[in-house]
């Protein structure tokens, strides 16, 4: 049996180097070519999937109200196989995030000011935390004061 623990360490140590990419080389052409190229946001998703139907197959059987009710929702999470894929799918999100952040104002501001790469950095940080609140502070910030069509 794998050691649920130290796939939980492996799991939520990859996307760090990402992370320090987006935040401290946006402009670098190795960021550019595996990072934007969303590769690695592949290469996440490849092992949410393999953990996935791990704990469709491993964990206890889907209730016919398992994602229409609260409790049945929560009858997922209950083992650490459970919280170990809610885990992955947020670590592969909230990276996507960022990475959309990080490449949508490369996009914007090539040579960015140190303090505007500072407060992009700070909602980056907060992005891989919290994704959806990340990105809120981009659009505020930035996104919305600058690109008033739709083209996400």
């Amino acid at each position: 049996m794998l050691d649920l623990e130290a796939l939980y360490r492996i799991i939520n140590l990859l996307p760090m180097p990402v992370w320090g990419l987006l935040v401290f080389a946006p402009g670098a052409s190795f960021t550019k070519q595996w990072v934007f190229s969303l590769r690695i946001h592949a290469l996440l998703a490849l092992i949410y999937g393999m953990l996935f139907c791990w704990a469709i197959t491993q964990g206890p059987a889907l209730s016919p109200d398992a994602f229409s009710t609260l409790s049945g929702l929560t009858s997922l999470f209950s083992s650490p196989l459970g919280v170990l894929v809610a885990w992955q799918h947020f670590l592969v999100f909230d990276l996507f995030v960022g990475t959309w952040i990080a490449r949508h104002a490369q996009q914007q501001t090539p040579n960015p000011s140190i303090t505007r790469r500072g407060v992009l950095g700070g909602i980056l940080t907060i992005s891989l935390m919290a994704g959806p609140i990340g990105f809120l502070l981009y659009f505020l910030f930035y996104y919305r004061s600058k690109n008033q069509s739709n083209d996400v």
